[in-house]
């Protein structure tokens, strides 16, 4: 019985009509994200620390509105929160930038690969590095 008193309040509380709904935003595409200048074969950094510092210092990140070391520094703060590595292989260090306008992808590949976690023997060949508005 109480169902059918509370539900015209509830539904008319907790739901949005179609003329209120936000309007959705264009679709982000990661391949939209990529450039070819931001893409490092041979990374020589055997750290996550030394390997996301050597990513962005060559990649090209100049015509973003961030200095290359406030990007360093907001990816490797996300990454002393907890490692990024996803296994097998691949690891995706990614950080939030304010100034920031589209999402950003740098990627590199390391031939002898980048130990993101000291404590076992396993390593990163490839790294996707995301930066994305916040």
């Amino acid at each position: 019985m109480t169902g059918i008193i509370a539900a015209p309040l509830i539904e008319t509380k907790y739901t949005v009509r179609a003329k209120e709904r936000p309007k959705r935003t264009a679709k982000v595409r990661l391949f939209d994200s990529m450039h070819e200048k931001r893409v490092v074969l041979n990374l020589e950094s055997e750290t996550s620390m030394d390997a996301i510092r050597e990513l962005v210092n060559r990649a090209a990140t100049d015509d973003l509105p961030v200095p290359k070391s406030s990007i360093v520094e907001a990816v490797l703060l996300r990454e002393r929160s907890m490692s990024t590595y996803l296994g097998h292989g691949l690891a995706v260090p990614h950080a939030r930038l304010e100034a920031l306008k589209a999402p950003c992808m740098l990627v590199a590949h390391s031939a002898l690969g980048v130990r993101f976690d000291p404590s076992k023997e396993e390593r990163a060949h490839i790294l996707f590095l995301l930066l994305t508005p916040s």
